[in-house]
């Protein structure tokens, strides 16, 4: 193998170890991509659980003097494109230094922009079901509070029927003459008392 080619590879696995490190516990994977294909889908890739391309992460290793960042960006958005991604950085190993979570991510100032637009939505969007969750809580305890008072007798009103506070008026005997309605159908007798 190639020495530079040894070096690549070797920051590429770093790069590698170091995301799925950083990414553990929130659902995304790190995979590498496969060498030697025409179509360039970029060094390593970070998936959803359902396997889709979230970034394309290309990997460079490189003197200072030898950084063609313009070259690598183009070639990064090309990458992106045959990933079926809008999202991508370079890793960019740092002279002399061997973290490779102390790597530059490079990306252009109109990535970064959408980067950052989508994490100000999803803080918002974050903030909003807080609030929502809150007065969910907020009205599970008034439900629980009210069923509290139902199953030990009591009720949400001070008078109520239903809890002997005063007598029923449907029970009630009514007085002589007492009509209840607007219709009253007067007596009738029964068939066999009607003369023919």
């Amino acid at each position: 193998m190639h020495p530079s080619k040894r070096k690549g590879d070797r920051h590429e696995l770093a790069t590698m170890a170091t995301l799925t490190e950083r990414l553990a516990g929130t659902g995304l994977t790190v995979e590498r991509t496969h060498d030697g294909y025409e179509r360039d889908g970029g060094d390593l890739h970070i998936l959803t659980s359902d396997r889709e391309v979230l970034f394309v992460v290309q990997c460079k290793d490189v003197i200072v003097k030898d950084w063609r960042l313009p070259e690598w960006l183009r070639d990064l958005a090309t990458q992106c494109g045959i990933a079926h991604t809008a999202r991508g950085f370079l890793a960019v190993k740092r002279p002399r230094v061997l973290d490779a979570a102390s790597a530059y991510a490079v990306c252009d100032v109109a990535a970064m922009a959408a980067l950052v637009a989508e994490l100000h939505r999803l803080r918002a969007l974050d903030a909003e079901n807080l609030r929502l969750r809150e007065q969910a809580g907020e009205m599970a305890e008034e439900i629980e509070r009210l069923r509290a008072a139902v199953d030990t007798g009591e009720s949400t009103s001070r008078f109520s029927i239903m809890n002997g506070d005063g007598p029923d008026p449907d029970v009630l005997a009514d007085p002589p003459g007492t009509v209840r309605g607007r219709q009253v159908y007067p007596w009738r007798r029964p068939r066999e008392e009607v003369s023919p």
